[in-house]
């Protein structure tokens, strides 16, 4: 009886040490009771960093995007390689930013530089009558590529230039092989059309999926460099008391 007396004793000490040994770690500091806690725990964390969201969403985008090419049903992926699918992809990687704002402004980009790209494509097939005066397609390219590098170089606004350039070598490049026995002004709708889907559907994958607002993200890096700025001062005072 004595020797189970102080047994019991001896255990209720432990117990007291562990729940004080508890009391003064921190609530997110104590161990958790099973492993897959631990687990959930860094798995929840990885899902709120930053770059595994705007991961996490580019590949959504992606997969939306380039669905119809993979997708079993006759004709869908005929639709899709013979209508040049694979630029709204293209578009869609050129424009998707990380926060909203951001990503909304390269998308109105997008549409201007897209539309003056073509255009001028369009132009260059028309004076060379596609591929019959390649030499008269390669002067006009050559002529109005000049106000889009301006743009590119010299301009507050490069991004409308690199994406005007790049869609005027695209349309002109593809009218001019015209390997899918297309009209001059098929390769111009087309990708602008592609263009525009691509924008809508980066717009509502940003914007409902962990959308990220400058404004707000400006306040919390704030909040954050001024309590820590304030724990920095608070130590150096302590020291300069001691």
């Amino acid at each position: 009886n004595v020797s189970d007396d102080v047994l019991t004793r001896e255990e209720q000490h432990e117990k007291e040490i562990e729940l004080e040994e508890a009391e003064s770690v921190p609530l997110q500091q104590i161990k958790g009771r099973y492993i897959w806690n631990k687990w959930l725990y860094k798995l929840t964390k990885w899902f709120q960093y930053g770059p595994t969201r705007y991961a996490l969403k580019f590949t959504i985008t992606c997969e939306l995007l380039v669905l119809m090419a993979f997708l079993p049903i006759e004709g869908v992926n005929e639709l899709y390689n013979n209508n040049h699918g694979q630029w709204a992809l293209l578009s869609a990687m050129v424009v998707f930013n990380y926060t909203v704002g951001s990503t909304a402004l390269q998308c109105m980009f997008r549409v201007i530089a897209t539309v003056i790209g073509a255009v001028a494509g369009y132009l260059c097939l028309l004076a060379g009558n596609r591929n019959e005066n390649p030499y008269v397609v390669a002067v006009m390219v050559l002529v109005l590529q000049i106000p889009m590098w301006y743009f590119l170089f010299d301009t507050k606004y490069p991004r409308i230039g690199f994406i005007s350039i790049l869609t005027l070598a695209v349309i002109t490049s593809t009218g001019y092989e015209n390997t899918l026995d297309e009209s001059i002004f098929a390769p111009v709708w087309k990708r602008s059309i592609t263009a525009f889907f691509a924008i809508i559907v980066v717009m509502l994958v940003d914007q409902i999926i962990w959308p990220v607002w400058a404004r707000k993200k400006l306040r919390t890096s704030l909040a954050d460099l001024l309590i820590a700025t304030g724990i920095q001062y608070s130590r150096v005072v302590s020291l300069v008391c001691q």
